[in-house]
């Protein structure tokens, strides 16, 4: 049996790498409407990014409107308008008239979300917050609206302002939120981040998911789909098997899901890690043995025959792979944003005899049906 050419494996999977980064796009979300609403400090508890310190400063895009360029999300935060018609004139003619037309906007990639907050501490719906968002609309964004600082307000309160708003009949979603500690984890954050993420353009999606502090599910669910893309795309490169000595393009489909799962998660492993991890600890190795393993495991079909890796042994052990590394990180995640003490220590157990035994089991267990699977996925998305 062939070894696997190390400088190989790692050329194979930093290429991968960079072209799955290089067609990603960072999403943009602008923030607007009623003053105090707590705008900024609701961008900061959703993205691991504070928008008030990314990149040290903001970028003024027009007057009343700062730009947060950040690494993975970009944020138009606007300055909120006040009670007054003058203001309120000029507060509508700054967003539709200054900002949206701007170069900026124009030249971008546009606006992928707007989040229209409406004050608790306030509880009034306007004219104006009606006729801001319909201009949205008609201009073809997706918005939503942002109750917050509900905290501040009693229960009636907040169903006559959902009972205002909801009389508009905008078609909006509505998003009750709070960061006060006492009552955050029960408020519409996850929706909200669910729902930011269903409108996105495909392109915008992980990128979004890698910049969120929120988002359990939604990190789990694009952890999933990218296990069942690789599993798919491995099966392909082993439908004609393939010798070791050819494992490299294996290995770099697996590099690319490990490096999105964990980027998914804010997991600080980084692409070279991860490449030597790949080619010479954890699952270089992991792939011989678990041919080696499948092979007795497998006595009549998806065998190593001649040192060869088929479509089975490929879908098998990248599903296995993928789902081993997304528990782990799921369950990292959850412990972080519970405020716990994080016991597990990823880099470490990636690279562990145990981590490789069990995930060699779990190819062993998916082979039987790893192929009628991956079909039932590619059928769903159609």
């Amino acid at each position: 049996m062939q070894e696997f050419d190390q400088k190989r494996v790692e050329e194979e999977c930093e290429k991968q790498q960079k072209q799955w980064e290089a067609n990603l796009k960072k999403p943009t979300v602008l923030l607007c409407g009623q003053t105090g609403a707590g705008k900024s400090q609701s961008a900061c508890y959703i993205f691991k990014e504070n928008i008030a310190e990314v990149g040290h400063s903001s970028e003024p895009c027009t007057e009343g409107i700062n730009y947060y360029p950040g690494t993975n999300v970009n944020i138009y935060d606007s300055e909120g308008y006040e009670i007054g018609s003058e203001r309120q004139s000029h507060y509508r003619d700054l967003i539709f008239k200054d900002f949206l037309q701007s170069d900026k906007v124009k030249n971008s990639d546009g606006i992928q979300a707007v989040w229209y907050y409406i004050s608790g501490a306030a509880a009034r719906f306007t004219n104006l917050d009606e006729v801001l968002i319909k201009e949205f609309q008609l201009l073809g964004y997706h918005v939503a609206i942002l109750i917050t600082k509900i905290d501040e307000m009693s229960d009636e309160q907040l169903d006559q302002l959902t009972a205002a708003i909801q009389k508009a009949q905008l078609g909006c979603p509505i998003f009750n939120l709070s960061i006060h500690p006492q009552i955050a984890d029960t408020c519409d954050w996850e929706k909200l981040v669910s729902w930011t993420y269903d409108i996105l353009p495909e392109v915008f999606k992980e990128r979004y998911i890698f910049a969120l502090n929120k988002g359990l599910e939604e990190k789990s669910k694009a952890a999933k789909k990218a296990i069942w893309l690789a599993t798919g795309t491995a099966a392909g490169v082993g439908a004609t098997p393939i010798p070791l000595s050819d494992a490299p393009i294996l290995v770099g489909i697996q590099s690319v899901l490990i490096y999105k799962i964990l980027r998914y998660y804010g997991v600080n492993i980084s692409s070279s890690t991860i490449s030597g991890l790949l080619s010479s600890i954890s699952v270089s190795q992991l792939g011989k043995m678990a041919a080696g393993s499948l092979l007795k495991l497998i006595p009549a079909a998806g065998q190593v025959v001649g040192g060869a890796i088929n479509a089975t042994v490929a879908a098998a052990f990248t599903y296995a792979l993928g789902y081993g590394i997304n528990e782990l990180c799921k369950k990292q995640a959850k412990e972080m944003m519970e405020g716990k003490e994080v016991t597990i220590d990823i880099e470490q157990i990636l690279s562990s005899k145990d981590f490789i035994q069990q995930v060699t089991k779990m190819a062993a267990e998916a082979k039987g049906n790893i192929l009628e699977k991956i079909k039932e996925h590619k059928d769903d998305k159609k």
